[in-house]
């Protein structure tokens, strides 16, 4: 697939537990209306895991990774509130 690379290494799976996980944590903490981008998404996760690289997953870029999961959320009912959170992927 584009932006992934064929590497063994953790599971995508929890890659995306990962930023479900964190996108809830930031959402918690702000306004709904407040947005919420995939750069404050990457830099809480590496508050949290330091050596965290969306490269071990798989992905070029964390972009790639936000984008895979948003389609992957897109498909599950779920997650629903990924799409909304996600209407704005970082560039990083």
């Amino acid at each position: 697939m584009p932006g992934e690379t064929n590497t063994k290494g953790p599971a995508v799976a929890d890659a995306f537990d990962l930023v479900m996980k964190t996108m809830e944590a930031i959402s918690s903490e702000r306004d709904a209306d407040d947005p919420t981008y995939g750069s404050m998404i990457k830099q809480a996760i590496k508050r949290r895991h330091p050596g965290f690289n969306e490269r071990a997953y798989g992905f070029r870029s964390f972009n790639d990774l936000l984008l895979k999961c948003r389609t992957a959320a897109s498909s599950t009912r779920s997650r629903q509130k990924v799409r909304r959170y996600m209407s704005k992927p970082s560039s990083d």
